[in-house]
C-alpha cells in the first residue's frame, strides 16, 4: 500500500512514515517497534537464493524456449514451401537454380523474423520489468532492481537468428531435393513439330496438358 494511502486511511497524518533508510545500525529505537531490519545481507541471500534455486532451472526453460521456437518456424516455413511445391518445381522447369528460388521463398521470411525479433526485444523488456515488479511486490519483503545487462540483448537475438538459420538451412535442403515433377504430375510436356509448306521450316510447339 503507498504511504499516502495508509497515512490517509489510519489517519496517521501527512507526515507519518514506516521506514528509515540508515547507513548504521538503528540504536535510538527500542527493537520492539521494528519489525525488520533490510540489509545488504538480507538483499544477498535472496539473491543467492534465487540463484540456487532457480539459476539451473534457467538452462532447461532457454532449451525449451529455443525447442519451441524451431518447432513454430519450421512449421511456418514447411507450409510455405509444400504450398508453392508445384511452383517450385515449375521454376526449376524454367531454369531457376536452387540459390534463385530459395530467395524467392526463404528471404522473405527471413527479412520477417529479423524484424519481429526486434521489435520483439523491447517488448519483453516491458512485460519482464512488469513480472518483476509484480512479484517483489507481492512474494518478497524488500526490493531489487532489476538489471538486464545490453548484452543480453545482443545474445537473445544471436540465439534467435541462429536458430532460424539452422531451420532455413533446412528448408533449403527440401528445395534442393524437389524433384522437378514434383508438384506438376497433372502436367505433361508435349513437344510437336510441323513443317509448313509454305516456309518448309520446322516449328517447334511447347504445350502443356
Amino acid at each position: 500500500m503507498p504511504q499516502k494511502q495508509l497515512n490517509d486511511t489510519f489517519d496517521l497524518g501527512s507526515d507519518y512514515f514506516s521506514g528509515y533508510l540508515s547507513k548504521t545500525e538503528i540504536t535510538d529505537i527500542d527493537q520492539k517497534y521494528i519489525s525488520s531490519v533490510i540489509d545488504l545481507d538480507s538483499l544477498s541471500k535472496i539473491s543467492t537464493q534465487l540463484t540456487v534455486s532457480m539459476g539451473s532451472m534457467m538452462s532447461l526453460v532457454d532449451g525449451f524456449a529455443i525447442l519451441m521456437f524451431v518447432i513454430l518456424i519450421y512449421l511456418l516455413s514447411k507450409i510455405i514451401i509444400d504450398k508453392n511445391a508445384q511452383a517450385i518445381s515449375m521454376t526449376k522447369i524454367l531454369g531457376y537454380t536452387n540459390w534463385e528460388i530459395s530467395r524467392l521463398y526463404i528471404l522473405s521470411t527471413s527479412i520477417v523474423v529479423v524484424l519481429f525479433l526486434l521489435i520483439s526485444l523491447p517488448i519483453e523488456s516491458i512485460i519482464m520489468t512488469g513480472l518483476f515488479r509484480a512479484i517483489m511486490i507481492t512474494s518478497i519483503t524488500g526490493w531489487i532492481p532489476l538489471y538486464m545487462d545490453p548484452v543480453i540483448y545482443v545474445k537473445m537475438f544471436v540465439l534467435g537468428f541462429g536458430t532460424y538459420l539452422i531451420v532455413a538451412l533446412l528448408e533449403y535442403r527440401k528445395i534442393k531435393k524437389s524433384a522437378y515433377g514434383r508438384g506438376t504430375q497433372k502436367y505433361r510436356i508435349i513437344i510437336q513439330t510441323h513443317i509448313y509448306p509454305d516456309t518448309a521450316l520446322p516449328v517447334l510447339h511447347l504445350s502443356l496438358i
